[in-house]
């Protein structure tokens, strides 16, 4: 008998196996590599546009907060505001952090900056750390106990941030600016917070104007999620 058509068929089976075998190990192959580099992006992205060490669990300090931490300690209460929409600007500009220290009455933020979409505006103030390229107002709205055409909405502006400090350089990818506000009193059912951003020019102080902001924030309003957080992490010991 000859089986020698059967062999070429063997063959033939055996080598379109081997060819699939091959297909599927580079496609796994490319499947591993394409998953790394987005892996590998993804760290990336993280680690240049995450809160630097510096400013992680950061508290400016005065001696109204000091005051208050070393009389309550572990019954002194602050807050994270969870900002639904933290970018303003397109993607110029990001909340980085918002913390209410219902304590001491004081609330403090970070705003992420993306230094690129400014070009050589912020170098205009990198020779003198006394001035800012941004003037901020914090505008304080709170609605009455009445209802319908009867509520009033009362709001008074804070025109002037207690402290304000920079850090990184305008030749970084982002620079980050942190603002402190005292006197802030919240009634979380009936408050909002609106942070409003203006460009500074060095002639005179930007004035407040609800139409000429360059950014404008909802830091907080009565649909604005807030974490309690501990204190102590934030405050130094003593």
């Amino acid at each position: 008998m000859n089986y020698q058509g059967d062999d070429e068929q063997l063959g033939e089976y055996g080598e379109e196996k081997k060819k699939k075998s091959w297909l599927a190990r580079i496609f796994r192959w490319m499947v591993y590599a394409v998953s790394l580099i987005v892996i590998l992006i993804t760290i990336y992205r993280c680690a240049t546009i995450g809160t630097p060490a510096a400013l992680k669990n950061y508290i400016m300090q005065n001696e109204q907060i000091d005051a208050a931490y070393k009389e309550l300690k572990e019954n002194f209460v602050m807050y994270k505001l969870e900002t639904r929409n933290p970018f303003s600007m397109g993607d110029a500009f990001f909340i980085d952090s918002a913390y209410y220290l219902e304590s001491a009455k004081n609330l403090q933020l970070v705003i992420r900056c993306k230094t690129s979409r400014f070009g050589d505006f912020l170098e205009l103030f990198s020779g003198d750390s006394s001035l800012s390229p941004f003037v901020v107002y914090l505008k304080i709205s709170e609605t009455s106990d009445d209802v319908g055409d009867t509520a009033k909405e009362e709001t008074v502006v804070i025109e002037e941030a207690a402290k304000e400090e920079s850090y990184g350089s305008y030749k970084d990818s982002y620079m980050y600016y942190i603002y402190s506000f005292d006197g802030v009193e919240m009634d979380y059912a009936k408050t909002r917070l609106e942070l409003f951003v203006f460009d500074n020019s060095l002639d005179a102080k930007a004035p407040f104007d609800e139409e000429g902001y360059i950014a404008r924030f909802t830091l907080f309003d009565v649909n604005t999620p807030k974490t309690k957080l501990q204190a102590a992490k934030f405050m130094p010991p003593g």
